[in-house]
This record gives C-alpha cells, sequence and structure tokens, in this order.
C-alpha cells in the first residue's frame, strides 16, 4: 500500500516536474510523485462541507483533469447520442487494478447501457463481462455536485461518476452519427477475488484481464483511460488517507479525555 501511496498525489494539488504523465484535456499533463519531496499545498478536507457556488467570491475554474471550458449547449436528440458505463476496479488489499486485453489492444471495462437499464447497473454489468470480475462500487470522498438530502450528508464516501467522457462516433448503415457518453465508476474486487471465465458476450470471448500495478497499467491504456485510471486511483488514496486521519484524531481525542 505505502508503494502505492508514494507514487499518486490527490488531484487536488499542482503537478511538479517527478511525476508520472497523464492527460488532462487532451494533451499530456501530469500526475504529481509524492516522494518527490516538495512543499504540498494543503488539500481540502473533505469532511468538511463545501460552499456552493453562489457562497463563492469567485468562481472556481474548471479542474485541470477535464477539458477547459465554458462550452456552448449542445442539444442531441436521441437518434444522435449513446450512454455507457466504464469501471476502474481497484483491489484495495494490493493496490492493483484491472486491466482487460484483447490482442494487443488493452483497455478499462466499459460498454453501452442495455434497454431500460441504468447507468449503475451498466457499469456493474460490464465490469463483470468484460472482466470476469464481480466487483461492487467503491465508495470515495470525490468531489460531486448531486443534490444531498441534508448537510450532514457532505463529507461522506459517495459513489457518483467520477468521470464523464463525450467522443464523438462516426456513422454505419443504420445508425447515424452522435456523441457517445460515458460515465465512469470506481469499483472494488476483495482480496480473494477470483476471475470467471466465459462471462462476456460473444465477441468478447477472447477477452482476458489482469490484475496489474497502476504504473503497468499506464503504459498499456489510451490516454484518455490513462487519465482515468490515475484521477481515480488518485481519489481512493485520497479517501484512505483521510479515513486515517479521522482515526488518528479520534485516538488522540479519546486519549486527551482519559488524561
Amino acid at each position: 500500500m505505502n508503494l502505492f501511496r508514494n507514487l499518486w498525489r490527490p488531484m487536488d494539488r499542482p503537478p511538479n516536474s517527478s511525476s508520472i504523465p497523464v492527460a488532462h484535456d487532451g494533451s499530456t499533463g501530469t500526475v504529481p510523485d509524492r516522494s518527490s519531496g516538495s512543499p504540498q499545498s494543503q488539500s481540502p478536507n473533505p469532511t468538511q462541507p463545501r460552499s456552493s457556488n453562489h457562497q463563492r467570491a469567485v468562481v472556481s475554474p474548471y479542474s485541470p483533469h477535464s477539458t477547459q471550458g465554458p462550452f456552448q449547449t449542445r442539444m442531441f436528440v436521441s437518434e444522435n447520442f449513446m450512454l455507457g458505463a466504464g469501471v476502474v476496479i481497484i483491489q484495495p488489499s494490493s493496490g492493483k487494478v484491472v486491466v482487460v486485453q484483447d490482442g494487443d489492444r488493452w483497455f478499462l471495462p466499459k460498454g453501452r447501457k442495455d434497454l431500460g437499464e441504468s447507468i449503475e447497473h451498466a457499469a456493474l454489468r460490464e465490469a463483470y463481462e468484460e472482466s470476469g470480475y464481480r466487483c461492487e462500487f467503491l465508495p470515495l470522498y470525490h468531489w460531486t455536485n448531486a443534490p444531498v438530502e441534508s448537510r450532514l450528508a457532505y463529507g461522506q464516501r459517495h459513489a457518483e461518476p467520477l468521470y464523464v467522457v463525450m467522443t464523438s462516433y462516426l456513422g454505419r448503415r443504420n445508425r447515424p452519427p452522435g456523441e457517445y457518453l460515458t460515465f465512469w465508476y470506481v469499483c472494488q474486487i476483495g482480496p480473494d477475488a477470483v476471475r470467471e471465465l466465459g462471462t462476456g458476450m460473444p465477441d468478447e470471448a477472447g477477452y482476458v484481464s489482469h490484475l496489474v500495478t497502476p504504473e503497468i497499467a499506464h503504459q498499456l491504456l489510451s490516454e484518455i483511460e490513462r487519465t482515468v485510471l490515475a484521477v481515480a486511483f488518485n481519489e481512493w488514496l485520497r479517501s484512505v488517507e483521510v479515513d486515517e486521519n479521522v482515526r488518528a484524531t479520534d485516538t488522540q481525542q479519546r486519549g486527551e479525555r482519559q488524561e
């Protein structure tokens, strides 16, 4: 665990030269190396409520991990868009991630949602079909704009999408061109997880999944999926760190009360 903690930094900290390259907005960007020893800015505490935009004096810029906006509103009727889900599968016990191989092509599990299927169910189904692993969502502290019932819900782990990627696709014989929106989730498998065989569709029979370190996955994946993986791994490490800090604070406070 400490090995991977030293290799990745939370996504809200500025990059430096000793970092693993990832793409932020179509170009080559960086995720800083936590072992560099360079000064670190203080990360926002996810256990504290975040103020809404109308409460801020200055509107925050787009994250460096997003394509930079703002954008003009664009509209697509149903024949010109597809909805899908992708999954970053992390094994917390080993710090490894799941990548899928199809010949010389390497990728993260993803695919279109079925008719009447929720995006969340599609994510778990695609993860199982393409990787052979039965996974579950891995709640994290990452930022979400989803409304909550009360302010007490701020600062809690959640499993909302971490990324949305929109990709244009060309038309085919019976399908006009359009935009493919992929919602990316973070999932987990246990230390004793076993890959099942024959879980995919007929055209996915040759898929083979591998548990690898994030460094190896970075070398194998496409530029976009490298970015998704890096941010997901960052947020997992940050969530682990937050929980450890909370436990340490609680232990310290109990000790002080006993004194």
